[in-house]
């Protein structure tokens, strides 16, 4: 008996043989591909190639979306015609009925929807989340559409909800002392796993150490320590302030260094941080600050929840027309 490791190199769903079988057309795939498994009218089955998931996604993001949104049906044919797909590719069906790159095209929509770097308007339609918000709602309900759909509406209401809650938490902690402030970051970093617990964590203050205002222990020894600085400022953080933190980073010998503000970086500034080789430091700006308390929890506490929900296209074997 022949001994060594089994591959599928036709794909899922079909016969396995031996890796070291030269006589067997081994069918790759690489990043930029996947390999999906089609049934003719016979039932017989076959493979066809089409653009991995990945860069479905790709596509999808940096897709030029109509002012009211797209099917995504239409979507695929776009893509499809993007990517130089043949008739076989884009038509071949799962054995199931459905079209298996209408579906691929679908399933990396809704991943996107999730992660809400899509925002889904309505049944079968998507668009871009930033040309959304740039509609009004006068635009909205003018449209040969017809006016937006409950989802639509909730969408917009969250976002509008979400934005209001950063402003007023911004100015919550610009209303509070800089020591408050100080503790609010280490609080902050504590949460978001930097250390294991508030015992790992130390507020040094203005003691005149160096521009750090705090120590993150992030192993029980303190072999691994990462140093702290938060700016309560109105105006952007210049460069110089970026130098000096690197500057005491280098007296303490550190190489990992987090920059706080609840204003902005200037664009040198910036470039500093991400041109250094030989120390890490990143720079969060007050937007990236509210938006990390309020995924982490910090200083907000939870409201009604509401929650809704669509079919499975998955577990009906269907795709949206």
């Amino acid at each position: 008996m022949q001994k060594g490791k089994l591959v599928q190199p036709r794909g899922p769903r079909t016969p396995y043989f031996l890796a070291e079988n030269e006589n067997i057309p081994v069918e790759t795939e690489t990043e930029e591909t996947t390999t999906r498994t089609a049934t003719d009218s016979e039932g017989t089955e076959y493979n066809i190639e089409v653009p991995a998931t990945s860069v479905v996604k790709d596509a999808l993001c940096n897709f030029e979306y109509p002012p009211n949104g797209i099917r995504i049906k239409d979507v695929a044919d776009a893509l499809a015609a993007q990517f130089d797909l043949n008739d076989q590719q884009v038509n071949a069906k799962h054995r199931n009925g459905y079209k298996l790159w209408l579906n691929h095209v679908n399933t990396a929509a809704r991943s996107l929807v999730e992660s809400e770097e899509l925002l889904r308007i309505r049944r079968g339609w998507i668009i871009n989340p930033e040309q959304f918000q740039e509609r009004t709602p006068d635009d909205a309900s003018s449209s040969d559409e017809g006016p937006p759909s409950p989802e639509v509406v909730m969408e917009r209401s969250y976002r509008e909800i979400q934005k209001n809650l950063e402003k007023e938490l911004l100015q919550k902690i610009k209303d509070n002392s800089p020591d408050f402030f100080e503790q609010l970051v280490l609080n902050l970093l504590v949460e978001m796993g930097y250390g294991g617990s508030q015992a790992d964590v130390e507020a040094v203050g203005r003691s005149g150490d160096g521009g750090i205002d705090g120590i993150i222990k992030q192993d029980p020894l303190g072999l691994d320590i990462v140093y702290v600085q938060a700016k309560r400022w109105e105006y952007n953080v210049p460069v110089k302030e970026i130098r000096d933190f690197t500057g005491a980073l280098a007296s303490k010998g550190a190489r990992k260094g987090i920059f706080i503000t609840t204003s902005g970086f200037a664009k040198p500034a910036k470039k500093f941080a991400c041109n250094m080789t030989t120390k890490k430091v990143i720079l969060i700006d007050g937007e990236q600050l509210v938006q990390l308390m309020i995924k982490y929890d910090v200083g907000v506490s939870k409201g009604d929840t509401y929650q809704t929900k669509q079919i499975d296209l998955e577990y009906f074997g269907e795709v949206e027309d």
